[in-house]
């Protein structure tokens, strides 16, 4: 693959919606988003089933990174 493609990006080149991948997953779609937004750091065995699900490699994931403000 020529470059990495985001969580989101995976998941529509794969033809799912959220509700679809959050049904095949066993999570919410609020799971999906949080994920895709970098809201929340998707864990390793959950990018596993998500690589698993969309035909994509771990490596070919750019994953986003989570917001740190300092005094948070």
């Amino acid at each position: 693959m020529a470059g990495k493609v985001t969580l989101a990006g995976a998941r529509v080149s794969a033809g799912y919606t959220q509700e679809k991948m959050a049904e095949l997953m066993g999570v919410s779609r609020q799971s999906i988003n949080a994920w895709e937004t970098g809201k929340y750091e998707i864990g390793t065995p959950q990018l596993i089933a998500f690589c698993s699900i969309t035909g994509f490699s771990i490596n070919d994931i750019s994953l986003p990174v989570k917001s740190t403000k300092s005094g948070e």
